[in-house]
């Protein structure tokens, strides 16, 4: 049995606890109108599925886009930190000469 959508919450907006990760992890048009999409929560775990209009899947799509987006400055920041990090203990071990070959 297919979940409504209410229409105060954005397709992006799990229907059980209202939280904005959500991941659709299957969809199938209906008709030429509506999609059923199966959406899981990774907060309340819930998994349901939900029809939507093209507009809300397309709503959708571009969340999710955005959400990974997201994702991969939060990992080239992440990356940057500690790339910076290793290089200042490199640069601390060369000035106290406490590098020593079996350290590569």
């Amino acid at each position: 049995m297919k979940d409504q959508i209410d229409n105060r919450l954005e397709p992006s907006t799990c229907v059980h606890c209202a939280s904005p990760l959500v991941q659709p992890t299957d969809w199938a048009r209906v008709d030429d109108r509506e999609w059923e999409v199966r959406i899981r929560c990774p907060e309340c775990y819930k998994d349901y599925a939900v029809c939507l209009s093209h507009d809300q899947v397309s709503d959708l799509s571009y969340a999710v886009e955005d959400g990974f987006r997201c994702l991969l400055d939060a990992l080239d920041e992440l990356d940057h930190e500690i790339f910076e990090k290793e290089c200042e203990a490199i640069i601390n071990a060369l000035r106290s000469n406490n590098l020593y070959p079996m350290d590569f």
